[in-house]
């Protein structure tokens, strides 16, 4: 399960890192400074700080789903599961313009992070996301097929 979900984080990574960004449609001079600088910076854990900074300082930045992404996907790559985990659960307030495939990312990270954190009610919760998304998930799918089996009840219980 571990090699699944960070072959899927690793995918994630890549298509989120190759996404356009939007940088050329801010206007303030600093904003657009400060959004650069983060898009920049080579190491993740100084690349999440800034970008949470950067939310903080302009949540109404036309590049709010780009700074979103970075920030998640840098904790991911740190790896910080737990910040990781916790970005993903502040989608909706945070970055709520997503798109389809852009959400479909953040269910994944959000997977895997709760996967590594071994918070199972989050890694369940997580899973029924991507397959709500995205039912032929192998994924998703093989990790509530493995939270299943150990939560059944044995026969010496019976």
């Amino acid at each position: 399960m571990k090699k699944t979900a960070c072959c899927g984080i690793f995918v994630v990574l890549f298509v989120a890192l190759t996404a356009p960004i939007r940088a050329q449609e801010i206007k303030d001079p600093a904003e657009y400074a400060a959004y650069s600088a983060v898009y920049q910076e080579k190491d993740p854990a100084r690349k999440a700080a800034m970008g949470e900074k950067f939310l903080m300082d302009y949540p109404k930045t036309a590049a709010v789903t780009q700074a979103y992404m970075i920030v998640l996907l840098s904790y991911a790559r740190i790896p910080d599961w737990a910040k990781a985990l916790e970005t993903a659960d502040k989608q909706e307030q945070t970055a709520p313009g997503l798109g389809a495939e852009e959400k479909k990312q953040v269910l994944l990270v959000g997977m895997a992070a709760a996967e590594q954190s071994k918070n199972v009610p989050k890694l369940k919760e997580y899973a029924d996301k991507v397959l709500a998304v995205d039912p032929k998930n192998v994924s998703a799918l093989v990790t509530l097929s493995a939270i299943l089996a150990t939560t059944l009840p044995t026969d010496e219980g019976a």
